[in-house]
């Protein structure tokens, strides 16, 4: 493995900063029930953090649905903007104010819209993070690492220098093809499918147990 350092962590949002995912979850599956087709578990979790148009596409295709995706995924949106409890993983925060008095870099990059993010997490705590790449910031998104690599690009860093953090496969594929070190968290989908992740660690409060996060606490 080339030699590494931490000068800045990067971090997912939804499932793994967040607990939001299973809102999420719950405004997809709402939004297509209004179109007469019932998802299940396995159509999101495994695939959530890629582009969500993208995945809205994949569903109506698996479903045989012609219903229009971007309407499918209007409706999501404002069900879960009207719904959504902001819920942080324990362990979040004490880290977070961790690595900003250490003058550790700090970002989220998630798939999320920036419109969706500006209206559903508190300004105090967006305002912790010195970059935020949101899904509509780069043309590709993950498992692509585009959003990865505008995010180290912004941070003034190098891939060898940025530790990323993970929740899910197509995010943990989307940091690894951008040269990071990736960090996966089981919170949302078993380590089985987060194979590809250099360390994997059951919840977010493990992840400290990294040599690379610890050197930067």
């Amino acid at each position: 493995m080339p030699d590494r350092s931490c000068k800045a962590i990067l971090f997912d949002f939804d499932g793994t900063l967040s607990e939001t995912i299973n809102q999420h979850f719950s405004a997809w599956k709402e939004a297509f029930s209004s179109k007469g087709v019932d998802i299940e578990g396995d159509d999101f979790f495994p695939v959530e953090g890629q582009n969500l148009m993208l995945m809205a596409k994949n569903i109506c295709e698996k479903y045989h649905l012609s219903a229009d995706p971007t309407e499918i995924y209007d409706i999501k949106e404002k069900i879960y903007l009207e719904n959504h409890e902001f819920s942080l993983y324990p362990g979040v925060e004490e880290l977070i104010e961790e690595l900003i008095y250490n003058k550790i870099k700090i970002a989220i990059v998630t798939a999320g819209k920036r419109n969706r993010m500006n209206n559903s997490i508190p300004s105090d705590f967006s305002k912790m993070f010195d970059v935020i790449i949101c899904g509509d910031d780069t043309e590709r998104g993950k498992p692509f690492p585009d959003p990865f690599l505008k995010c180290i690009h912004d941070l003034k860093v190098g891939p060898l220098e940025t530790v990323v953090v993970e929740n899910a496969p197509f995010g943990v594929a989307s940091a690894k093809a951008s040269g990071a070190y990736v960090i996966a968290v089981c919170s949302t989908v078993g380590k089985e499918k987060l194979y590809e992740a250099d360390e994997i660690y059951p919840s977010f409060s493990d992840i400290s147990k990294s040599s690379l996060i610890s050197s930067c606490i």
